[in-house]
């Protein structure tokens, strides 16, 4: 994600003439691949495994829960590096 953003960054600075448009269609992906990136280091940051000795249950369900939450995170990923290597 890093690298794209970077590549799309200097693609901008390299066209100081390029069309508004596609400046704005830029742009749009680079916050893409940010949003996604700090989607990524918040779900890091808040991902806390339940002791256990509070039960498998509660566990099962807290895990269940990150899944969903991870999947997601996942998802924009992918779709945010779709849309900056389309631009490339």
């Amino acid at each position: 994600i890093y690298k794209l953003k970077e590549q799309l960054k200097k693609k901008l600075a390299d066209m100081p003439n390029i069309a508004d448009d596609k400046r704005q269609e830029i742009e749009a992906v680079i916050t893409r691949l940010e949003d996604a990136s700090e989607g990524m280091m918040v779900w890091m940051r808040t991902f806390d495994p339940l002791p256990d000795s509070l039960g498998e249950e509660k566990a099962r369900k807290y895990l269940e829960e990150q899944k969903e939450k991870v999947t997601k995170v996942k998802e924009d990923m992918l779709q945010a590096i779709e849309d900056a290597r389309a631009i490339n």
